[in-house]
């Protein structure tokens, strides 16, 4: 371990309620912050029989119903492939912490409804700009290609703040039922995996049941 990431590395709080705590505020950290290791994350779903996972960046997390958000292309095989199958698994990693956070997470996508327009209309231009390639993603093409064609790319701001971008734009929110903490140390490794137990009110009041494990 770097000697001045020892000096300045923060301790997990050894009380599991605060450590879960703890596990929240990393995150909501990283959605402020995008220069902290948890801006982005690794989100994996099942393809066609078959694990993929792709760097998203967490836009809002509610921690009153634990569920994190994420943006995403409405015309993406990703969002064809959490149709079938929306159990999803997102995996943050910060190297100057030394902590893994490792979540489960079932999908719904919100596409097209007042949860996605209430989100485009606080959106930059410029990230709006993502959503309006003329070209869907993952479409194979011949050449190196940006996704717009030249047309399309020379009046993208234009379009960005019409009805197309906003069409393609789509929203992860992802339900988290399970965390789990990794804390790598010199004076000896903790692993804790908190489990939700879901009372149905949807007022945040759920319990989170808690084990200790090997690392």
């Amino acid at each position: 371990m770097n000697k001045n990431n020892s000096i300045n590395r923060i301790p997990a709080p050894p009380a599991p309620k605060d450590r879960l705590a703890y596990c929240w505020s990393l995150i909501t950290k990283g959605i402020k912050d995008r220069r902290s290791n948890y801006h982005a994350a690794y989100v994996s779903y099942i393809a066609d029989g078959k694990p993929r996972s792709a760097t998203m960046v967490p836009r809002k997390l509610d921690t009153n119903r634990h569920v994190l958000n994420c943006h995403t292309d409405y015309r993406s095989t990703k969002i064809q492939h959490i149709q079938k199958n929306n159990q999803v698994c997102i995996l943050f990693w910060c190297r100057e912490q030394k902590t893994q956070l490792r979540l489960n997470a079932n999908v719904t996508i919100q596409h097209a409804n007042a949860v996605t327009a209430e989100a485009w209309q606080q959106m930059q231009p410029m990230s709006r700009v993502c959503y309006s390639a003329d070209i869907a993603p993952d479409t194979q093409t011949a050449d190196i290609c940006s996704g717009f064609t030249d047309q399309q790319w020379d009046e993208r701001q234009e379009i960005a703040n019409g009805p197309y971008g906003y069409q393609n734009f789509a929203i992860l929110e992802m339900a988290i039922d399970c965390v789990e903490c990794l804390d790598l140390s010199v004076n000896g490794h903790q692993r804790i995996r908190f489990q939700r137990t879901d009372d149905g009110t949807g007022d945040g009041t759920d319990a989170w049941h808690h084990h200790w494990l090997a690392p």
